[in-house]
C-alpha cells in the first residue's frame, strides 16, 4: 500500500474514484461488499469494502438510485488500521511507528484540527479539502492506523 503526499491510497483519489475503478484494481483482492441501509427509507445509505482481515475498509458514497450501478459511487474515505499486517509507505515523511510527537512536528499546527487537545489525545485530526484526515497512535504512542472521511 502507499499513501501519496495528497493521502490518496494507492492512486485511488478520494472525491474521485468510482468503485468501479475499485473493482477493476489489482487492490480488489479478497474484499467483501456491505451496504449500509438507512432504517427509515429502506434506502442504501452507504457501501464499503474490507478485506478479510478486517484492516483495510474503502467506503462508497451512494450514487444513482440504489447503488446498484458501480460507476456512480464515488470513494468517500478510506481505513487502515494496523500497520502491522500491512506493508505501507508514505509521501509525506510519516511511516509506521513513528512516534505521536515526531508526527506532530510533521505538520504545520494551522493544518492540525485537534491542536487544543495534543496534549492528551492519541490521535492526531488533520484538515485536508473536504476531508478529515485521523492519524491514530497505540498505547505506546506509535503510529497505528489510519482514517480519511
Amino acid at each position: 500500500m502507499h499513501i501519496d503526499k495528497d493521502w490518496n491510497l494507492n492512486k485511488f483519489v478520494v472525491g474521485k474514484t468510482t468503485e468501479q475503478d475499485f473493482l477493476s484494481s489489482s487492490t480488489n483482492k479478497n474484499f467483501e461488499r456491505m451496504i449500509v441501509i438507512d432504517g427509515n427509507t429502506a434506502s442504501t445509505k452507504e457501501i464499503s469494502y474490507n478485506n478479510e482481515d478486517k484492516t483495510l475498509y474503502f467506503y462508497f458514497s451512494v450514487g444513482q438510485g440504489t447503488g446498484d450501478d458501480a460507476t456512480t459511487n464515488v470513494l468517500t474515505g478510506y481505513s487502515l488500521q494496523d500497520f502491522k499486517q500491512v506493508d505501507v509507505s508514505f509521501d509525506n515523511g510519516l511511516r509506521p511507528g513513528i512516534s505521536y510527537q515526531k508526527a506532530i512536528d510533521l505538520f504545520n499546527k494551522s493544518d492540525i484540527m485537534n491542536v487544543d487537545d495534543l496534549k492528551f489525545s492519541n490521535y492526531i485530526e488533520i484538515k485536508k479539502g473536504n476531508h478529515k484526515v485521523t492519524l491514530n497512535f497505540d498505547e505506546d504512542y506509535l503510529f497505528s492506523g489510519i482514517y480519511i472521511k
